[in-house]
Formats: structure tokens, C-alpha cells, sequence
């Protein structure tokens, strides 16, 4: 099964104290210009999934950063650095 047919349990997310889930990151224009380059390479992303599922993320951001298109590369390394530090600051 790959990363686009398996389902998404927000119940897994980190919560805010009023029980709504956090989201990892929240840049919607670069995660807007990166579903944006993909769609180009036709290559789906899930913006809202990509918000709450960090193995979701880090599947697309791959799938990106293995793609020819150095914009689409750069653009996966810079999110890959949003993720990673989200990841710090949450523990």
C-alpha cells in the first residue's frame, strides 16, 4: 500500500490543550509552491495531510527531493528543515 491509500488518524497528531491538532509546520505558501511544483512532475501532495502526518510529509518531500527539477529539490530541502525543526521544538 503506498503513502497516498493509507488512511490518516488525526487522533495521532500532536493536540493543543483544547484537543485540536497542531499543526507541523504552518508556511501554506511554500507547502502551496511545493504542491504546486510537484503537480508539475505529476506528483500529488496533500497539503492538509501534509500539515498532520509526518511520515506522509517526509514520503512527498523525498519523492521531491528525487525528482530533477533543482526548484522542486530545493524547495524539498527547505521544507525537510521546517519539519526537522518543528520535530526540536515539539519535544
Amino acid at each position: 500500500m503506498n503513502a497516498l491509500s493509507q488512511a490518516f488518524d488525526l487522533s495521532s497528531a500532536h493536540t493543543r490543550a483544547a484537543g485540536r491538532p497542531v499543526p507541523l509546520i504552518d508556511d501554506l505558501k511554500t507547502l502551496g509552491r511545493f504542491r504546486s511544483k510537484m503537480a508539475e512532475q505529476a506528483l500529488p501532495v496533500n497539503v492538509a495531510r501534509m500539515m498532520f502526518d509526518r511520515p506522509y510529509a517526509f514520503d512527498r518531500i523525498a519523492l521531491g527531493h528525487s525528482s530533477a527539477d533543482e526548484g522542486l529539490q530545493r524547495l524539498a530541502l527547505q521544507l525537510f528543515g521546517q519539519y526537522a525543526k518543528s520535530e526540536d521544538t515539539a519535544h
